[in-house]
């Protein structure tokens, strides 16, 4: 009889542990380092070079009423290097839907012949920030984000464009 109770109580004990060294495995290996993905691995973005990009918006901030549109290739391509070679590391589960007032991320409405997606970068003190409506993500330092430049040259080739004209 105490051997079955013995028993017993080491199966429970063996079935509590293993699940929570999973759990802590997982955990530990999801903000790994060496976790770094491409921008398609994003459920957002999956299909982002499905077809080729023809044109492109930026805005300075999220409520900017300035924007910038073109469709020229060398700018395209420089966003396409760019998203192509930019690697995210999820971070933490985007929890403030409180709209922005005064600022926020830099927003890139990139277009395809039939899809619209908008790529939202986060200025950070140790870098940039990927922001989706589930997910922010840290961008790898080891790349050249174009909106500034990009967002310069097509002003000065296109103007700038506002809301209401």
């Amino acid at each position: 009889m105490k051997l079955k109770i013995k028993k017993g109580i080491l199966f429970v004990a063996i079935a509590c542990i293993v699940p929570l060294a999973g759990i802590e495995f997982f955990c530990m290996n999801q903000n790994s380092i060496n976790n770094w993905q491409p921008i398609t691995s994003i459920k957002e973005y999956s299909q982002l070079f499905d077809q080729p990009i023809t044109k492109i918006t930026l805005r300075e901030t999220v409520d900017s009423g300035e924007w910038v549109v073109f469709e020229d290739e060398d700018l395209i391509e420089k966003w396409t290097n760019f998203l192509k070679n930019m690697k995210v590391k999820r971070e933490w589960v985007f929890l403030d839907p409180t709209p922005m007032n005064g600022g926020g991320g830099m927003i890139a409405n990139i277009e395809t012949r039939d899809s619209m997606f908008v790529v939202c970068l986060q200025e950070e003190s140790d870098g940039y920030q990927l922001e989706t409506s589930d997910y922010l993500y840290t961008i790898k330092n080891d790349i050249q984000i174009p909106f500034r430049e990009t967002f310069d040259i097509a002003a000065e080739r296109h103007g700038i464009q506002f809301p209401w004209d």
